[in-house]
């Protein structure tokens, strides 16, 4: 409720004051299901359900989705710095670059996850995002200032604030660093606008950063750098549209959106030589970690895209943002897939944020099973519960598991060492009555070899 009142001119008459109630308009989210379960067979395949946001209130709802995963993040392992893989990189200003990294794939570009979890993935890839240009060259704010800290339209810095907390390499951030060659970051108190880009990660600025198309690049006579609150979408959107490179070269038309839930996407409309000078990735603060795409290499190219984020890469939403009118509701696909997967299962929490400041965020818990693909079914109606001995026994390196379910159960099929240790999870669903048979190579659920003494 959103209460109001007016009072009269004169204190006698403060007793005879109109009071009026009004009643007040917000969004209101609810989530059906409340959870999602798939199963697949290892090898690939892929398996589509149905999330549906609604929103019971009287007023637009915003809302975004991502992912995370409930199993422990990825171990620390240090990774070279920029010195040790490229002795002396350092350039002067419009000299050539000394080293050139190696070439992406460029049918098939997945990065990471790096210790932090972040994972990359392009639109050349199966799974990866869709180029969709939003132009915000005539809507956004422009950047005319660049002489913070002693810069210019060439190397030159702005900070602004962003419309919500983003986070980043597990702390939260509300202001955002714009830098003229062609990357921004989280640490708006540094004057650091470096132009000469390195391979990451390194311990030298900028640090805490995202990489769009880190180069040299020159807005003092021309291309324009805008910022935009796309609010409807839940995204902060920053362009560099037409800007040349320093003294030849270019012009690149590139963009970072930003997402509330934590997601990054770069896209590229135009980009014209020179191609193989720039680095594309990200960052943390201490410059020890980072997801780096290319170094220095041909890589990007008209109309792609990349996504970075901390999400699974068993699971897909689409669309992953959008508004709901009130009383109205919006079907999301969430699409589970197995590539690349051993067989066990993957749980993790789909995580939905919103303007329903109450209700938010709301956590979906999803969970993949992956078994084997030679499940065999339906052998003449077993009476019992059985585990019948594997064979051969021993093995080297496969063996077969036969066992029997007289009706419908929840079948948990793990294997221990002789510590008592598990190693490795087969079969964790429910199933219908019927013989089975599962084939293990002695592989642990992560796809490493075991030894002997299973």
């Amino acid at each position: 409720m959103r209460i109001s009142w007016t009072v009269s001119d004169t204190l006698r008459d403060m007793s005879d004051a109109p009071f009026t109630i009004s009643n007040a308009t917000f969004p209101i989210i609810t989530t059906s299901p409340d959870s999602l379960t798939a199963t697949l067979n290892v090898g690939g395949g892929t398996t589509n359900q149905t999330l549906t946001i609604g929103n019971s209130g009287t007023a637009s709802l915003n809302w975004s989705i991502g992912e995370i995963g409930t199993s422990p993040m990825q171990p620390y392992v240090r990774q070279p710095q920029a010195d040790e893989l490229y002795p002396n990189w350092q350039t002067g200003k419009g000299e050539p670059d000394k080293y050139h990294g190696p070439e992406p794939a460029q049918t098939d570009t997945i990065v990471g996850p790096d210790s932090a979890g972040y994972r990359a993935i392009d639109s050349d890839s199966p799974g990866g995002p869709v180029f969709q240009w939003y132009d915000i060259s005539t809507i956004g704010t422009q950047v005319t200032d660049w002489t913070r800290g002693g810069g210019t339209g060439d190397d030159g810095l702005t900070v602004v604030p962003l419309p919500w907390p983003f986070q980043f390499y597990g702390a939260n951030y509300d202001s955002l660093k714009i830098v003229t060659n062609g990357w921004a970051g989280f640490q708006t108190t540094s004057t650091n606008r470096e132009y000469a880009n390195a391979a990451i990660p390194a311990t030298t600025e900028p640090n805490l950063a995202l990489y769009p198309f880190w180069d040299d690049m020159d807005v003092r006579t021309a291309g324009t750098v805008h910022y935009y609150n796309d609010a409807a979408n839940q995204r902060f959107v920053v362009q560099w549209t037409n800007v040349p490179h320093y003294s030849s070269g270019g012009p690149y038309t590139f963009q970072i959106q930003l997402k509330s839930n934590g997601e990054i996407l770069y896209q590229y409309l135009t980009l014209t030589d020179p191609l193989n000078s720039s680095t594309i990735g990200i960052e943390n603060g201490s410059g020890t970690v980072a997801l780096q795409l290319v170094y220095n290499a041909n890589y990007a190219h008209n109309n792609l895209a990349i996504r970075i984020s901390r999400g699974l890469s068993w699971v897909e939403t689409s669309p992953s943002s959008g508004t709901t009118s009130a009383g109205g509701t919006t079907p999301v696909t969430v699409t589970f897939n197995a590539a690349n997967l051993s067989i066990g299962t993957y749980r993790g929490n789909l995580v939905v944020t919103s303007n329903d400041p109450p209700r938010n965020p709301r956590n979906i818990p999803i969970r993949l099973t992956v078994g084997p693909t030679d499940v065999e079914e339906g052998q003449a109606d077993p009476r019992e519960f059985a585990l019948i001995q594997n064979y051969p026994n021993p093995f080297n390196p496969t063996t077969s598991i036969t066992y029997t379910l007289p009706t419908q159960a929840d079948v948990h099929l793990r294997i221990f060492n002789m510590l008592g240790q598990e190693v490795a999870t087969l079969v964790d669903a429910p199933q219908p009555g019927g013989s089975y048979t599962v084939n293990w190579e002695a592989q642990t659920t992560t796809g490493s070899r075991i030894a002997s003494g299973v």
